[in-house]
């Protein structure tokens, strides 16, 4: 379970208004103060083992939660967004998992990201679903993708549910829990939004044992 954090908060001091300040002064922007991170943040919630054409890596999942929930991997809310005005609720799951090569949550290579939307909340693992696979900036290369071709099959090992917190104030409803997660898929050259055609294609797999965060589902 995360523990709950206060937000961090930039801190300035405020600047003497016109009325307040004479002609002849000099105004001097004061400094900006930045309260520091806590120990041990991101804080590392699950470990996986993904590969590519069968060369293993080792892959972690992060909680950046600090005075909001963001966790890497989630349970969600689906909302379409297509129409004008807000996004409006579709009634169906969202499993969204970030994943950090070689343990470092500020890589910029090599990300992997999982996304499934199901039509009601996974309480039971043992089913494989369809999800979609992505890695960016592969290599370390800027605006290089790889996005799986086809639906591939994620199957839950594992789902469990912690214990529910709940604001009050707004009704949202929280938790944290546990899943384990294996992935296959094909995934070939792309572009942000589409594959290249005649691209390179790789064969990706994947196994995940993380902590999940329930937000507001």
């Amino acid at each position: 379970m995360r523990p709950v954090f206060v937000a961090l908060f930039a801190v300035s001091l405020m600047l003497p208004t016109a009325s307040m300040v004479r002609s002849d002064e000099v105004l001097v922007e004061p400094p900006i103060v930045v309260m520091e991170l806590p120990e041990g943040y991101p804080w590392k919630i699950g470990d996986a083992t993904i590969a590519l054409d069968g060369v293993a890596r080792v892959y972690t999942t992060y909680d950046f939660s600090i005075g909001a929930f963001d966790s890497a991997v989630q349970f969600r809310e689906d909302l379409d967004c297509s129409g004008k005005g807000s996004c409006e609720k579709t009634g169906k799951t969202v499993l969204w998992i970030r994943a950090h090569p070689d343990g470092n949550p500020d890589a910029e290579g090599d990300v992997v990201y999982v996304q499934g939307v199901f039509p009601k909340m996974p309480k039971t693992g043992k089913k494989t679903r369809d999800v979609t696979v992505e890695v960016r900036d592969v290599g370390g290369e800027k605006g290089k993708y790889l996005k799986s071709k086809g639906p591939a099959k994620m199957t839950m090992t594992s789902v469990k549910r912690g214990k529910d917190s709940t604001d009050y104030s707004s009704g949202h409803t929280d938790a944290y829990g546990r899943i384990s997660v294996v992935v296959m898929a094909t995934v070939c050259e792309a572009t942000e939004e589409k594959l290249i055609k005649g691209g390179e294609c790789h064969a990706f797999s994947a196994s995940y044992e993380t902590e999940v965060q329930y937000d507001g589902v």
